[in-house]
């Protein structure tokens, strides 16, 4: 089971909140490019992939939650990255209407 303490200590440890997934942005992510953060959250891993992609390139966010959406804008603020777009509810809601949502 999921343990808060056991949680807290490997990332003291290690440094890291998720090692594999911060390898991944570092190996795959580059200058200029667009990444998208499905589940963003608070913007852990956005502001990560905002700051690997740097200024000329983008980051879509997507997070359907208001309360971690509002957390994902105040962190981009308080990092002062323009680079990132936010995606909100409007997936949900296509969803909830059992309409079918692609991208292109």
């Amino acid at each position: 089971s999921f343990s808060s303490r056991s949680f807290a200590a490997g990332s003291f440890f290690s440094g890291s909140f998720e090692p594999r997934a911060e390898r991944a942005i570092a190996r795959h992510l580059g200058p200029n490019m667009t990444a998208i953060d499905v589940g963003a959250n608070v913007g852990y891993h956005t502001l990560r992939m905002a700051r690997q992609v740097g200024p000329f390139g983008q980051v879509i966010a997507i997070e359907p939650a208001p309360r971690a959406e509002a957390r994902l804008r105040r962190n981009l603020g308080l990092n002062a990255f323009t680079n990132v777009a936010i995606v909100v509810r409007e997936p949900i809601t296509l969803l909830s209407e059992g309409k079918k949502l692609g991208l292109k």
